[in-house]
């Protein structure tokens, strides 16, 4: 389950509690061996330093709300969660206010393994957000951002290499591959990753991130699952159907590789039931509510020349990457976004720590701030938009996800000269 943290007394807590309710239902019937939390934890600016955030959007809705949920939850953390320092998350789990030791998060990567029916499993959590590039890591990690990256892309690589269990999954918050607002990791930023899935049989990959549930098939037959709509939901899709085109081209791994698209809600689980075979069911917001259902063949350990053939494949740059999926305003590419709010994307929420301003995240395009507007009314899309606040307010002062509207300097001195202050 992922994108499960949301706010108390808003529409999207609507939908968290009858997830959560499905979730423990389930858990009751199938007795899973864990749970796994697959990023944006608290919204919407991580824990803040405060244990008390972590108990009470996590703790408190899940296993302290549900019997059945008393299970170990291995954890990995979202953009959301970056906003403020993701240690706290990690220092959590050796806390005493980790009622019951269910929160497992022992780093920000590590592996977990299970055994049981003649069946080995091997589980690579990652944290995402050193590879995408992302702000609010380059500003908690400060100088040790390079370091840590390269620490965790080389961890990666020796784990999986080393790996002699039946079956390998790997689980972040972003996509890999997706057909909805969030860009596929696979084209660009997570490149490395992709190539490690194909390398070393890597079967399943699991994220969150895009507020809705997702399966994506490649031609390897390996298993992309999006399942993150715990407490939100976005139903954007782009490639329904799918054309010939760089837009479709740069989001899915071919024409017929989307096999599912929900987003009202639900989860995901996965048993391995023999070496060669696990099943996959997409459950709704109830119990009884099975959306989904496959089996998944297991992957073979290709040649180390199949995931090197896959990486040195050419592919567009930053640049070209964010023109094709009109990641745009005016002629400048939009960096950091969360999501675009219009199409040339001059409205649009930043992906920012909660110190940051839209003024800061309007400059690293080379563009001015010309409004931070309030975020939506609740449980509407994130882009709905009201008042302006302020472009110096601070992204973590806003009650939501503010809309930072962005224009060309020029533009915007012509707008001042235009409109001067009132005497």
């Amino acid at each position: 389950i992922g994108d499960q943290g949301c706010k108390p007394g808003t529409n999207d807590d609507e939908r968290m509690e009858k997830v959560s309710a499905a979730l423990a239902g389930v858990a009751a019937k199938v007795k899973p061996n864990h749970i796994v939390g697959l990023g944006d934890t608290i919204y919407d600016s991580g824990a803040e330093g405060k244990f008390d955030l972590i108990k009470s959007r996590w703790y408190d809705k899940y296993p302290g709300a549900h019997e059945a949920l008393k299970l170990p939850w291995h954890m990995v953390q979202g953009n959301h969660d970056w906003r403020s320092d993701p240690m706290t998350q990690v220092e959590f789990t050796t806390s005493s206010d980790n009622e019951g030791g269910f929160w497992e998060y022992p780093a920000l990567w590590y592996k977990k393994s299970m055994a049981g029916a003649g069946v080995t499993v091997d589980i690579f959590y990652i944290d995402t957000m050193l590879w995408t590039g992302s702000v609010e890591a380059m500003t908690n990690l400060g100088t040790k951002y390079a370091e840590s990256q390269k620490e965790q892309e080389e961890w990666l690589e020796a784990e999986l290499k080393a790996s002699v269990a039946d079956w390998k999954v790997v689980i972040g918050h972003h996509v890999m591959y997706s057909d909805s607002t969030h860009h596929s990791g696979a084209f660009l930023d997570m490149r490395k990753v992709l190539a490690m899935i194909d390398t070393y049989g890597v079967a399943l990959f699991f994220n969150g991130h895009n507020h809705n549930q997702e399966v994506v098939v490649d031609d390897a037959g390996h298993w992309y699952i999006t399942s993150g709509n715990g407490c939100k939901s976005t139903s954007t899709q782009y490639c329904s159907p799918y054309s010939i085109g760089q837009a479709c081209q740069l989001r899915l791994p071919g024409p017929d590789s989307k096999k599912f698209f929900a987003h009202d809600g639900g989860f995901a689980s996965i048993k391995f039931s023999s070496k060669s075979e696990a099943e996959l069911v997409l459950y709704g917001d109830s119990s009884s509510s099975i959306l989904y259902t496959a089996k998944i063949a297991n992957v073979a350990k290709a040649a180390v020349a199949r995931g090197s053939v896959r990486e040195a494949q050419v592919a567009p740059t930053a640049e070209q990457f964010l023109l094709a999926m009109n990641q745009t305003c005016n002629s400048a590419l939009m960096k950091q976004v969360s999501e675009c709010c219009e199409r040339d994307c001059c409205k649009s929420v930043p992906d920012m720590s909660v110190g940051q301003t839209c003024a800061d995240y309007c400059s690293l395009s080379g563009l001015a701030c010309q409004a931070a507007l309030a975020p939506a009314p609740e449980g509407d899309e994130a882009c709905g938009s009201g008042d302006n606040l302020g472009c110096d307010l601070a992204l973590g002062d806003a009650n939501g996800d503010l809309v930072c509207h962005c224009s060309p300097v020029v533009a915007q001195q012509q707008s001042a000269a235009a409109h001067p202050p009132t005497p």
